[in-house]
């Protein structure tokens, strides 16, 4: 193993901690991590239902990054051994593409018209796998929303999704996963991780065009997102995966977390950069393998040990007129792209 990446370990183990030294031991002993989302925790369906042409090299793996996803990491910090994908039989139901069933017009289509399930569907695979009654002593993994802000920013700049709409189809998606999670706690889940959403502004894909918007959004869905699941699921061991903090601490202070790019990716149409564990994003929106490791240990941390902070949040009806103010910015920079966080 590099050195960079035991220290990089290190420094995020003693600053997640507080500077204090605590036990590694989980609070639980988890029969099996199931995991819901996108590209940011699929292990490899995608790779699977397109017979291994999407995502295709130098991605690796079947990944949207250089190496293992976060939820990876974490099934293996666990004790759980090899996180597989559910097409492959395993415990891992997260798509990359994958968005909420809120109809929000995606900014470019799916390669190969690939059959998406979106995390509603998700959870419905679950459910007819497992009878419709959801292992009490499992955990949880639910991550998503990313592609229907993404795909929201662009219908605005592009006209696709009229300005009007914007916190209607929003509040679609947040309801849509918030019913995602509710299906499972109705069927028996005790303990769910909910993540939420990173800083989009600090991406590569927004950093430079809309960093405003990206942010702003993100804040009023993780804030829409945390007041719905906190009335609802209060019986339950629920737990939020703060990446819209980490990615800010990452941003801010790149060096301690073994970083010397956190602005932009390894990955460019032309090519690879040579030090990926040096990079923070592998390419415009998902992190490397090393940023992955990153999420892992704050979820390990945040399901066994400490109690990680909440970010505050604006209210998601203000977020229309800080996301308006954008779009001229927004419009001259919108391509062709395929957003496959």
């Amino acid at each position: 193993m590099p050195l960079s990446v035991r220290f990089r370990r290190l420094t995020v183990a003693l600053l997640g901690a507080g500077g204090l030294a605590v036990s590694a031991a989980p609070s639980y002993a988890y029969s099996a991590l199931y995991v819901f989302g996108d590209s940011l925790s699929d292990a490899g369906n995608v790779s699977a239902v397109s017979g291994g042409l999407v995502p295709p090299s130098p991605y690796v793996g079947g990944h949207f990054s250089n190496g293992p996803t976060w939820a990876e990491d974490l099934s293996l910090k666990l004790g759980l051994g090899q996180l597989l994908p559910s097409n492959e039989g395993g415990t891992d139901y997260a798509y990359g593409y994958a968005t909420t069933s809120a109809d929000i017009p995606r900014s470019s289509p799916v390669p190969l018209n690939l059959p998406i399930p979106n995390v509603e569907q998700q959870v419905a695979a679950y459910s007819a796998q497992h009878g419709n009654q959801a292992d009490a002593a499992a955990i949880y993994a639910v991550w998503i929303g990313s592609n229907d802000v993404l795909n929201a920013l662009a219908g605005l700049a592009t006209g696709a999704l009229p300005a009007d709409q914007l916190v209607a189809k929003l509040e679609d998606a947040v309801t849509s996963e918030v019913r995602a999670i509710g299906t499972l706690v109705q069927e028996g889940a005790k303990h769910v991780l909910v993540g939420l959403l990173p800083d989009l502004g600090l991406t590569p894909a927004l950093n430079t065009t809309a960093p405003g918007a990206g942010t702003a959004i993100a804040q009023a869905y993780n804030s829409a997102l945390e007041d719905a699941t906190g009335s609802l699921f209060s019986g339950i061991d629920l737990k939020y995966l703060d990446t819209f903090g980490l990615l800010q601490s990452a941003v801010g202070n790149p060096s301690a977390y073994g970083f010397t790019n956190v602005t932009s990716p390894c990955l460019t149409a032309s090519s690879v950069c040579s030090d990926p564990d040096q990079h923070l994003f592998w390419d415009e929106l998902h992190p490397t393998a090393a940023g992955h490791e990153l999420i892992a240990d704050l979820a390990l941390r945040t399901v066994s040990v400490t109690t990680v902070p909440l970010p505050s949040g604006a209210a998601l009806f203000g977020v229309a007129i800080a996301v308006l103010g954008t779009l001229t910015t927004l419009t001259r920079s919108v391509r062709q792209r395929q957003l496959v966080s």
